[in-house]
């Protein structure tokens, strides 16, 4: 197969990278087919526009709200250009009559969801990569196949090309803390993490803090750093999350998509619903018992789960239930495949 493929999301401080990112993932899936891809975006910062050329992939700007009718009506002229064989909608601003816009093109439609955003559908194929995702109905798709659940979820190469690390069975010693709570983290979440771990009266942790370059707190985050009692690095724009994951002992962690990957990697996890969106993932994530919840971020972080998360010896890889297996990005394309 030779075909184009274009991609219609978003980043910013506000909107975070996550849709971005599995985006990504999505496209090196596509990609290994011998397809090309393009991404139309509204402000995607460099760095991210930077990340997406070097894996061969065409960036375009659109100069438009985001979601309105210039938006849609350049998406669409976009789609014609390039003559994709499919288009993606990934983002919460693209509504129902966006998307019956969007039809207009030679494109089939792919729509990504998170938590039934539109009461009406206008989709050829649906993705909600979601535990939760058969909890919601899609109305006015048809014969429409919706692909539903974490067997499709979206991981990057870097996370799936090399085999998962062996953990020692119920170590003592659980040190090494991993926090990542947004590209954007606009609330400065990670800050206030960071003020809880600081007061605990526990041995010294090894904290990597993650964030994004379009973060405003950058720099009053790292003089937290340099007083923090505990040995804490701030990590900005980390391309290798393989690294990451594999360094760290737990996670402390948005209740976003990226909780699929640390499902994946199969991490002991505490979780902070820090957007609407992520509300319905935080329930049912702590639901099944594989997240520790640490609350809805404008409540405050819970400090006593915090500190018992932290202190709870963390248990063998095997004893975790295996939810991603890292082959979700392959299953969509060949959904694709199969739809047209």
């Amino acid at each position: 197969m030779s075909e184009n493929l274009l991609i219609r999301t978003d980043a910013s401080v506000e909107i975070g990278i996550g849709h971005v990112m599995r985006m990504l993932a999505l496209s090196q899936a596509w990609l290994k087919t011998g397809g090309q891809v393009v991404f139309a975006t509204v402000g995607c910062p460099l760095s991210l526009q930077e990340r997406l050329n070097s894996e061969g992939i065409e960036v375009r700007e659109i100069d438009a709200p985001i979601g309105s009718q210039r938006d849609c009506e350049s998406t669409i002229q976009i789609a014609n250009e390039i003559n994709s064989s499919w288009l993606i909608l990934d983002g919460y601003r693209f509504d129902s009559l966006f998307q019956r816009k969007a039809k207009e093109s030679k494109s089939r439609l792919l729509c990504v969801d998170d938590y039934g955003q539109c009461e009406c559908w206008w989709a050829d194929l649906m993705l909600n990569q979601n535990l939760f995702a058969d909890q919601i109905e899609y109305s006015g798709l048809g014969e429409a196949k919706v692909l539903r659940g974490p067997a499709y979820a979206l991981l990057r190469n870097e996370l799936i090309a090399q085999p998962l690390p062996v953990r020692s069975d119920d170590r003592t010693e659980n040190h090494r803390i991993l926090i990542t709570l947004g590209g954007g983290d606009p609330e400065n979440n990670t800050q206030k993490v960071l003020a809880i771990l600081n007061k605990f009266p526990i041995p010294k942790l090894s904290i990597r803090g993650l964030v994004g370059n379009s973060n405003p707190h950058g720099e009053a985050l790292r003089v937290d750093c340099e007083r923090s009692p505990h040995d804490v690095c701030l990590l900005s724009n980390v391309a290798d999350m393989h690294e990451q994951y594999t360094w760290a002992d737990k996670i402390i962690c948005a209740a976003g998509s990226t909780c699929l990957e640390w499902l994946y990697y199969r991490l002991p996890a505490a979780i902070v619903a820090v957007a609407e969106n992520q509300k319905l993932n935080r329930h049912s994530l702590t639901k099944h018992r594989l997240a520790v919840d640490l609350g809805w971020h404008q409540d405050g972080i819970d400090d006593e789960a915090l500190e018992a998360f932290i202190r709870q010896p963390s248990p063998s890889r095997e004893k975790f239930p295996q939810i991603v297996d890292g082959r979700g990005a392959a299953r969509v394309v060949n959904a694709m495949q199969e739809s047209v």
